[in-house]
């Protein structure tokens, strides 16, 4: 997860842009002549290149189409190119320029008009920065007073204002913390600080009473920061402040936000904040457990506003666990898995509903995977040899399994030690040397180097791909266990220095 130090979300989401679909066929009509036009608008410095439409989608990005500007810049996309269009044109939308330059727009009800400049540079989105929305002639007037183009007017205000508070949440506040306080210009940049913050809470205190219920409202109460805690308290006592406050005007069951890339940015800085801990000597606090409890409160915000699961299979509480249980995974959090797969997936639970549906296949299969490998369990039985030897037809008091490489250089440093370690208890102890190796002749060569032939060595030959090593989870190499008579798992050594505590006690 993402670390918290005194920043807002930084609006709009940076999103990988599909390169490989910006080279699409040039369309040669004039944009103001072509019938279903759902956005357009002229780009200076942009002329016959390609632009490409996508469709903000809760963790991704949808492709719409893809366009290039005419030779005065100018470009139009029609609804009626995309069935995606047709059937969901309303939310957020992404275009993208060349290298990092795009802009964020909203659609809900007809057609929308920019005016914006382009300039590749590394340094900053010119193209978001110097976007003016344009009021269409034709612009139909809604009954409740408001239209695309005042939502889209909406929306470009309000990412240059929190543009300015994320400049002051992070730089101001490191300037004020290393000027002086009695330095005058400490003040300045103080009265700075609050001035931005001000201007924020006005224009979405304005915008809640005047457009309670628009997309760009939704948005900006999303981002909004309701609180400015004391600059000279520390991060860790500022990100606590931050996140008791996080859902005072932002409602994650909104499906609104299914309808743009928030929901995984508010997710991951609501973490962040919430396990930005430190210990009494300073030290950061590494608690898989914290982790797991933020993502529970979380859900816990959707569950309170929607009945429960809310939403079915695929609405906000589906997504959010879903997402919150393929973060952990793809970080190793195995225990903050399991803690939230165990609270809110338990296969005799009556009340899952929507959350039981095979979306959570997957889930359910790495849990299984996890639980088979916790300390206390029986360790999963494989072969060693094709048809001969397995794991649970050796007669020895211990068994330590080790999963190295060949390429490893952390297996290169410690395997000789575990040789070194466990050669005095062969007796009571036999070593599995498990390769993830894929080339036969560095696998049995290393064997050979590092004297490791009183082990049972034994390798697929398939890399990671083999059955064995994803049997016992295995996605960094060396990793140990320790096993008894009964193949029950009583540790998984990180290190020689662990290692060796255990050997001590068989001796």
């Amino acid at each position: 997860m993402k670390g918290a130090k005194n920043f807002l979300l930084v609006f709009p989401l940076a999103l990988t842009c599909l390169s490989s679909l910006l080279g699409a066929e040039v369309k040669k009509k004039d944009p103001s002549a072509v019938p279903n036009v759902f956005v357009q608008g002229t780009i200076e410095h942009y002329e016959n290149r390609p632009l490409t439409l996508f469709k903000c989608q809760a963790d991704s990005l949808l492709f719409v189409d893809s366009v290039k500007t005419d030779e005065k810049g100018k470009f139009a996309f029609q609804i009626s190119a995309s069935s995606l269009l047709m059937s969901k044109p309303k939310g957020l939308f992404k275009i993208q320029l060349r290298g990092n330059q795009s802009f964020l727009f909203l659609h809900q009800y007809g057609l929308v008009q920019f005016h914006t400049i382009f300039s590749e540079t590394p340094f900053s989105n010119i193209t978001t920065d110097s976007l003016v929305v344009k009021n269409s002639e034709n612009q139909a007037e809604r009954a409740n007073g408001f239209n695309d183009f005042v939502i889209n007017r909406q929306l470009q205000h309000f990412q240059h204002l929190q543009q300015e508070l994320n400049i002051a949440n992070y730089f101001l506040l490191q300037m004020m913390r290393l000027y002086p306080m009695e330095d005058p210009f400490h003040k300045t940049i103080e009265n700075e600080y609050a001035k931005r913050f001000q201007m924020m809470q006005e224009f979405v205190n304005q915008q809640i009473s005047t457009y309670p219920e628009t997309m760009s409202t939704k948005i900006a109460k999303a981002y909004f920061q309701p609180v400015l805690p004391d600059w000279k308290l520390p991060d860790p006592g500022r990100d606590s402040i931050l996140a008791r406050h996080y859902f005072d005007f932002f409602d994650p069951s909104d499906t609104f936000y299914l309808h743009s890339n928030i929901l995984p940015e508010k997710m991951e800085l609501y973490l962040a904040l919430r396990t930005n801990k430190k210990g009494p000597l300073g030290q950061p606090i590494q608690d898989e457990l914290l982790l797991s409890q933020a993502a529970t409160d979380f859900l816990g915000k959707i569950k309170s506003s929607t009945d429960q699961k809310g939403f079915g299979q695929k609405g906000p509480y589906s997504f959010c666990l879903n997402y919150f249980l393929k973060e952990f995974k793809k970080g190793h959090k195995e225990k903050s898995f399991l803690s939230l797969y165990d609270s809110n997936l338990q296969p005799d639970d009556g009340e899952c509903g929507a959350v039981s549906a095979d979306r959570f296949s997957w889930a359910r299969e790495y849990a299984s995977l996890l639980k088979g490998t916790l300390i206390g369990a029986v360790a999963p039985d494989f072969e060693l040899e094709k048809g001969g030897l397995k794991l649970s037809s050796i007669k020895s008091d211990y068994i330590l399994l080790v999963f190295w490489a060949s390429w490893c250089p952390h297996c290169a440093q410690l395997l000789p030690e575990v040789r070194n370690l466990t050669d005095s208890v062969r007796e009571k102890l036999t070593t599995v040397a498990i390769s993830v190796d894929s080339d036969t002749s560095r696998w049995k060569t290393f064997v050979k180097d590092n004297q490791l032939m009183n082990w049972l060595n034994t390798s697929e030959l398939k890399g990671w791909q083999g059955v064995t090593p994803k049997l016992y989870n295995i996605y960094a190499t060396p990793s140990l266990f320790l096993l008894d008579k009964e193949r029950k798992i009583l540790a998984k050594p990180a290190d020689a220095a662990e290692l060796q505590s255990w050997m001590d006690k068989f001796r």
